[in-house]
């Protein structure tokens, strides 16, 4: 039996194959949020991060009373903020926080979420959270032996994938949680000092919404460890045990 059908999933992977993790939020708030967030997230991070880049993004060069009366820009971000390993994004009804490898761990990049959290609450332009999305995006180097290494039955007019391509995106549901799995090959990865690689991306993601009632920021801090798990979760259940074994596996007492 494998530690999967166990119940037993990694605590670690020593062998560390995540590219980005992102967390994001949509709420309702201040029309003006998009344009004043930004500075007020950069005066925060600056004094930690002394390098800190702050950018306009081509979204922040439509004006906001254009961009107010069309929902689906408001949820674009206009400014990006760069420092350490991590970006945020900021929109009139959005914000974003990801990390980029060294991927700092859950617990510090839980807090880092969290901090930001406490400081949109304390903002007074962010009325009420609506919803949140948890992101995990993973690279595997090779070539077609990897469609081996996953729990992928996929046939289509009596193909199986080849070399010539793959892109899967399914979405899920479970329990108050709706998420998205996303497969594609082949793909492209600049790593800097590896050089580029060639491999297989797999992207998780987990949603939930934050319901009208006391303490919103509560419930989101609740659901957003279970929304964690449900990553977790999900990205194991893709891989066969010789592939999680493969990188290099540490599990928990």
């Amino acid at each position: 039996m494998d530690a999967l059908s166990a119940g037993r999933l990694p605590k670690k992977l020593r062998e560390e194959p995540l590219v980005e993790a992102q967390w994001a939020i949509h709420f309702n708030g201040d029309t003006t949020a998009g344009s004043v967030l930004p500075g007020i997230l950069y005066d925060k991070y600056r004094t930690e991060f002394p390098d800190i880049q702050l950018f306009q993004l081509p979204a922040s060069g439509v004006p906001v009373t254009v961009r107010s009366a069309q929902p689906e820009l408001q949820n674009i971000a206009t400014h990006a903020l760069r420092f350490g390993v991590y970006t945020a994004f900021v929109g009139d009804r959005m914000v974003a926080l990801s990390s980029a490898a060294p991927y700092p761990g859950w617990a510090e990049f839980r807090r880092r979420i969290l901090g930001l959290a406490s400081w949109l609450a304390a903002s007074e332009l962010v009325d009420h959270p609506l919803q949140c999305t948890l992101r995990y995006t993973d690279f595997f180097a090779g070539g077609t032996e990897l469609f081996d290494k996953l729990v992928l039955d996929v046939s289509v007019g009596g193909q199986r994938p080849s070399g010539a391509g793959l892109h899967l995106h399914m979405g899920t549901v479970t329990g108050s949680f709706t998420g998205a799995i996303e497969v594609m090959f082949p793909v492209r990865l600049d790593k800097k000092e590896a050089g580029r690689e060639d491999g297989l991306l797999t992207n998780v993601q987990i949603a939930f919404s934050v319901n009208d009632g006391e303490s919103p920021w509560t419930q989101h801090e609740n659901l957003l460890d279970l929304a964690k798990a449900e990553c977790h979760r999900a990205f194991f259940s893709l891989l066969r045990p010789e592939m999680i074994e493969s990188l290099d596996t540490e599990y928990g007492g």
